[in-house]
């Protein structure tokens, strides 16, 4: 995780609601909120039109859509976790995504048929659409910071980070896309850290 460089960060760039809260740690609230809110959506429509046969169009697609949201939902957390750029901008852009489509279904749904039913639908629909603009405006800084952040040697200077590790130093990495690519640079700065060793010892001898 990134939390030494959260204790570093002085800048107030990166800061939401109202410089009170670091855009990653409001990031991690919102993965919570998301998750809550995309299984709710998922199980009222289908609670709402468990009895249609067949299910219509204005069924279907929701459904399908909050079903992908779903399965993609974990770049979130996961990219939090771990640091990796590529999940945190898919998770990004499956959230500007879910905002637009809640906003336009929202749209949809207020032209249908006004039951009771329909009422409520356009209010959850409008509910959604406001949670994912705040997580939008909440992760699009928490973007910015993975691609702006400062990197050092734990997980910007491979060499050094390998050299470290071969001589049995801690050194974090929060890429895990550089962990990997740091193992081969770790197994040679080991290999030649004992072929130092002997040779030292040798010269002794």
């Amino acid at each position: 995780m990134c939390l030494p460089e959260l204790g570093e960060d002085d800048s107030d760039e990166y800061d939401v609601c109202c410089g009170a809260l670091h855009s990653y740690v409001a990031s991690v609230f919102f993965c919570i909120i998301d998750f809550w809110s995309t299984c709710s959506m998922f199980f009222l429509i289908a609670f709402f039109h468990y009895h249609d046969d067949p299910l219509t169009w204005p069924v279907v697609v929701p459904l399908f859509v909050l079903y992908i949201s779903f399965v993609s939902y974990l770049s979130g957390p996961v990219g939090l976790y771990i640091g990796h750029r590529l999940l945190i901008a898919l998770y990004y852009y499956r959230i500007a995504v879910m905002f637009l489509f809640a906003l336009i279904w929202m749209v949809i749904n207020s032209g249908e048929r006004k039951t009771i039913l329909d009422i409520v639908l356009t209010v959850l629909w409008f509910l959604t659409a406001f949670t994912y603009f705040f997580g939008w405006y909440v992760h699009r800084r928490t973007h910015k910071f993975f691609s702006t952040r400062w990197v050092g040697y734990d997980d910007g200077d491979l060499v050094f980070a390998a050299k470290l590790r071969a001589r049995g130093l801690p050194v974090i990495t929060y890429n895990i896309r550089e962990y990997f690519a740091s193992i081969n640079l770790e197994r040679q700065h080991k290999q030649e850290f004992a072929a130092a060793k002997q040779k030292s010892a040798t010269k002794k001898d």
